[in-house]
């Protein structure tokens, strides 16, 4: 490991959030300047901005993933292919750069996290660096090679930066935790886990957290030791349980998914309080809302599934709701609401304590990334599938696989499901961000907007959405900048290569489409069932954190970032 204080480019002046995605490679939009790293901005003229309505834009790259807001400042991970990745600093009222900081050898891996004044990105491709910027200034404050080939979660907690990696090599079976001293770069421990981990990495009270395909590990945060391992149940048809990308911890009480499973395991100690088998297999993290637990399963190939809401004390089973198109992302409203994302793009809003239906919305064909708003709007991503090309399959029904899309950014009034106004695109959008009734919104096309919000200060604080992000800590009260979907990137990275085609005919689990992939066609077509690389997830290069439909889990109103982090998660 190569420890580089070198200085790089910085600027004049300046959050935290990871989410294991990889950018997808798709055609940059045009209009975007040719010259990689210099960014164009416009912006409205002066008059009065309608709900929904550009204030402003600027123009990177081939894609473009934004953090939550921090100190006014809106910071960037732009992705050029064949040219240079940066990272950028936006004052979030009118889009100006204050700074930019150009990655030379490596691609830009999701968006940054901010935190204490640093922001932290991550590269991949040969052997992926973690950088450490200043906020204000752009400068370089410490760069390090990674300890391992491949970074799967990064996150950073009252001033350490913790990582999990494993190798490149597809038959690698172990992966280390790696906690870093944020000021410097250096190593503070390292502890191996003798499986692939699976999971966002959850820091609660001195305690990490995270999962592998058949266990649930509790680290020291301190001193890296095991304090505890939890092994998961595993059915004869699964081989391995999996693990939901994120977790939930509430009143000592730790909330994991896995398989078929849901768990709610004490903090301390590692043993089970209940287990709730679903029958299908769990593809959203939980979600605690107040005294109920929230988790949707789905069949094979994800056509149905069923969201259950079960008693946070003791597992026991209060409600389901069918879903006859998959659950691909769960949510909550301040109002006591659940919202479902489902895999066919069918919007349900739910009675939280009862499970009635109180509004359905049509979104498209797939939708992710749903965000509520401190007014009672819920914000959210999806895709509509243009035009279609059918396949002959030898043996089988001929499949479609779509070959255009339109991908919108939407506003539905949370009471009524009503269409205040949507943003569309014709590339992928990544996860948007909401602050000081603005939403930024980036995406595969290299473009980061800013539109009015509408409403009343709408702002990340309000309301979680994906993940963005890891898992949420039910006893912090402290604001969160960031939303994070209740679904489940395989991977973290997982994350945001979730969404299923719609239009698919067949139930081949190979024929699964990403939110994010402005074409679709067999050689980049996903799997639903993978997880994040991170994840997943909502980011640069792998942006998952973008459009995926699973997301990661979280608490309403707390979670573990805004807990553990000074500046917020992403």
């Amino acid at each position: 490991m190569s420890n580089d204080a070198g200085g790089e480019r910085g600027g004049q002046s300046a959050t935290s959030g990871l989410d294991r995605r990889r950018f997808l490679q798709g055609a940059a939009g045009a209009g975007i300047c040719s010259v990689a790293g210099i960014a164009r901005v416009g912006s409205v003229a002066a008059r009065t901005i309608g709900a929904g309505e550009e204030k402003w834009r600027r123009e990177f790259g081939d894609n473009a993933s934004p953090s939550p807001v921090a100190d006014e400042t809106l910071f960037v991970n732009s992705q050029n292919f064949g040219g240079t990745d940066s990272v950028s600093a936006l004052r979030a009222t009118t889009g100006e750069e204050r700074w930019r900081f150009d990655i030379d050898d490596h691609s830009l891996f999701d968006s940054p996290i901010v935190s204490d004044g640093t922001v932290f990105v991550r590269t991949s491709g040969g052997v992926p660096d973690v950088y450490a910027l200043d906020t204000t200034t752009g400068d370089k404050a410490w760069r390090i090679e990674s300890p391992s080939e491949v970074i799967d979660s990064l996150e950073v907690v009252n001033g350490t930066v913790f990582l999990s990696g494993s190798s490149s090599d597809a038959t690698a079976s172990e992966s280390m935790i790696h906690a870093l001293d944020a000021d410097t770069g250096e190593v503070i421990w390292q502890s191996r886990i003798d499986e692939i981990v699976a999971s966002e990495l959850s820091v609660v009270d001195g305690t990490l957290f995270v999962g592998s395909h058949n266990h649930v590990y509790a680290i020291d945060a301190t001193s890296g030791t095991e304090r505890w391992r939890f092994e998961t149940i595993v059915k004869p048809r699964e081989g391995i349980a999996g693990m939901t990308d994120s977790m939930t911890v509430m009143d000592g009480t730790l909330f994991v998914g896995a398989g078929d499973y849901a768990y709610a395991l004490d903090v301390d100690t590692g043993d089970e309080r209940w287990h709730f088998d679903a029958g299908d297999s769990l593809d959203t993290s939980p979600l605690v809302v107040d005294t109920t637990v929230f988790v949707g399963a789905n069949e094979p190939y994800g056509k149905n599934g069923t969201v259950y809401a079960l008693d946070a004390a003791t597992g026991a089973e209060q409600w389901q709701f069918e879903c006859d198109e998959g659950v691909g992302v769960l949510s909550a409203m301040a109002d006591d609401t659940l919202v479902i994302g489902s895999r066919g793009g069918t919007i349900h809003a739910l009675d939280a304590a009862t499970g009635a239906e109180a509004w359905r919305f049509d979104a498209g064909d797939s939708v992710g990334h749903l965000l509520p708003g401190v007014d009672g709007t819920l914000f959210f991503v999806s895709k509509t599938v243009t035009e279609y090309e059918t396949r002959e399959r030898p043996g089988q029904d001929p499949s479609r696989i779509a070959t255009d899309s339109v991908f919108r950014l939407s506003a539905v009034a949370g009471s009524t499901g009503e269409e205040e106004w949507h943003f569309e695109s014709e590339t992928g959008i990544f996860a948007p961000r909401v602050a000081d009734g603005t939403v930024f919104v980036g995406g595969a096309a290299g473009t980061v907007y800013a539109l009015e919000a509408g409403g009343a200060d709408s702002s990340d604080d309000a309301g979680t959405d994906s993940s963005d992000d890891t898992a949420t800590n039910a006893d912090d009260d402290s604001p969160d900048d960031t939303a994070t979907d209740g679904g489940n990137g395989s991977d973290d990275s997982t994350a945001d290569d979730t969404s299923n085609e719609s239009g698919e005919e067949s139930p081949d689990p190979d024929e699964n489409e990403s939110l994010t992939d402005p074409a679709d066609t067999e050689d980049n077509e996903s799997n639903d069932t993978s997880t994040n690389a991170e994840d997943e997830t909502p980011g640069l290069g792998i942006p998952a954190a973008v459009t995926s439909l699973g997301g990661v889990g979280y608490l309403l109103k707390r979670r573990l970032r805004g807990s553990e982090t000074d500046d917020g998660a992403s």
